[in-house]
């Protein structure tokens, strides 16, 4: 044999009986394990492998010497000096396994901890990089993956967190709910629990399936009754050990209270939601700045409070032109102006989303500029109407409500994104999941004057002041800035300068953020 050749082994487990491939290594004067082999010990010149059972988990003790490599059969087992260290190491086997974490380095698994590694130096990992094992490595390579690979956050106690979405699978909370975790290590178990029925129904509903979870953490997205009746009554039963967090956009009972549909005993009933939310919540997360601000300004403590704003998507909300749609819509040659979102009715205003687009398009009906509206909503049919009273139907047009993985797409249908928002509490206070998918896909946004909107949009867009929550004017201010874009329509590509500032916004490093306030 050379010095490094590959054998390859056939190991039998006493206690299931199955046998299962294992490969081994030659070298000059014995074999040693490979990165197949969990851990070993040194000890002398004969060595001692524990390996774990792919069939049922439990640890098979093998002996390798200058002969080979021995199985310990059942009935041939000796209490040795190896057996007593490894008893005071780990008092059983189900403990070995409950306190071996299991680790991705290099795409092979190891299953070593931290504290194996810093309070016992007989053992080690055996991990592999591009199929080299690391057994023929410097030791400086090995004590770089040690910190690499052992230190960061991969290594943190396993915790069960239980998500209560208060809306329906696929809506926007339930995008940010998925998008928030979705780097999370593998030793978080989370589940996702999302409203199908009525707020009694889910209620129940919430409370069986996140008690039948047992979580150590149960984290709300957004006010409501469902996730406050199962937070309240888990944190009870648990003695308060269940931790609370509390994702929050809105200020739930202001939106209520200016919605002329709901009465009083609607605005009571919320009021105390709300306020018992926030009480009983361990921390609380909030999407805008202001909204921190405010909550400080209510008494909350600051080290309670923490700031996670709307993301999105990176990879997938990028700069795209749908050229084949464009010419199917009969959009080719126009500078196409456009808005997306649910088309809720103000009955207090007489306005809806999309509402001054399209009265700015009363004012450019001579030029060549068209507009697309996405979304569906009580709102749609007032805005045909007003469309149709205004004869500008070959200058609107309506799309229904689209997947969230095909807003890419049409997104690049639009060159001007039209994004307005009165001056509402709810609207000033929070970023709102549109503008980083609008700053993400590099579009030029004409804005309203809200918080964030003056914050993100600099060159990238206009930002035009809205006097209160209902502007006449507005959409001849509108106007003004679209005949602008007009007569210089490479004014557009400043849009692209948005992308850069989008990235802080990517659910990659928002998930890590919420990974640490999590451990905290």
């Amino acid at each position: 044999m050379g010095m490094f050749d590959e054998i390859k082994n056939q190991l039998f487990c006493p206690y299931c009986g199955t046998r299962q491939e294992s490969n081994t290594f030659q070298t000059k004067d014995f074999q040693k394990c490979l990165f197949s082999y969990d851990i070993y010990k040194v000890k002398g010149i004969n060595y001692t492998i524990y390996k774990s059972c792919t069939t049922c988990n439990n640890w098979i003790e093998l002996l390798i010497d200058s002969e080979g490599i021995h199985t310990l059969e059942e009935g041939q087992k000796q209490i040795t000096k190896r057996k007593k260290e490894l008893a005071k190491l780990f008092s059983t086997r189900k403990k070995a396994q409950k306190s071996t974490t299991k680790l991705k380095a290099s795409g092979h698994n190891t299953c070593l901890k931290k504290e194996r590694v810093l309070h016992n130096k007989k053992y080690f990992p055996f991990l592999s990089l591009n199929g080299i094992p690391l057994c023929s490595m410097r030791f400086c390579k090995w004590i770089e993956l040690i910190k690499d690979c052992f230190i960061p956050s991969t290594c943190m106690k396993s915790k069960k967190i239980a998500i209560l979405i208060y809306n329906c699978k696929g809506s926007n909370i339930w995008n940010r709910a998925k998008g928030l975790f979705s780097k999370f290590p593998s030793n978080f178990k989370i589940s996702f629990i999302h409203r199908t029925s009525t707020n009694f129904i889910d209620s129940m509903r919430f409370f069986y399936l996140t008690l039948a979870k047992k979580p150590d953490v149960i984290y709300m997205m957004d006010i409501g009754f469902p996730s406050l009746f199962t937070s309240s009554l888990i944190k009870v039963l648990s003695f308060g050990k269940t931790e609370v967090i509390l994702d929050s956009g809105d200020l739930v009972y202001q939106m209520t209270k200016d919605n002329p549909k709901h009465g009083y005993f609607a605005e009571t009933a919320v009021y105390f939601i709300e306020l018992f939310s926030y009480r009983i919540a361990d921390k609380i997360i909030v999407r805008g700045k202001p909204y921190r601000n405010y909550l400080e300004d209510k008494g909350y403590k600051k080290n309670k409070i923490f700031y996670i704003p709307d993301g999105t998507y990176i990879k997938l909300f990028k700069p795209v032109k749908e050229k084949r749609l464009r010419k199917e819509l009969g959009l080719d040659n126009f500078l196409v102006l456009g808005t997306m979102g649910t088309l809720y009715w103000d009955s207090r205003y007489n306005n809806s989303y999309g509402y001054y687009l399209i009265r700015a398009m009363d004012c450019l009906r001579k030029y060549p500029v068209k507009a697309i509206i996405i979304g569906d909503g009580e709102g749609k049919a007032h805005l045909k109407s007003i469309v149709s009273w205004l004869n500008l139907e070959d200058k609107v047009i309506f799309i229904k409500k689209v997947q969230y993985i095909e807003v890419p797409k049409y997104l690049g249908l639009i060159d001007v994104f039209v994004y307005t928002c009165p001056h509402y509490p709810n609207n000033d206070i929070r970023t709102g999941g549109k503008l980083p998918e609008l700053l993400s896909t590099g579009k030029f946004i004409i804005a309203s004057d809200v918080t964030e909107s003056k914050r993100l949009i600099t060159e990238n867009g206009f930002v035009l002041p809205f006097n209160g929550v209902s502007d006449e004017r507005y959409h001849i201010k509108i106007a003004s800035k679209v005949k602008h874009i007009l007569r210089n329509r490479k004014i557009i590509e400043k849009g692209k300068k948005g992308i850069e500032t989008a990235r802080q916004f990517d659910y990659n490093i928002l998930s890590k953020e919420l990974q640490k306030i999590i451990s905290k």
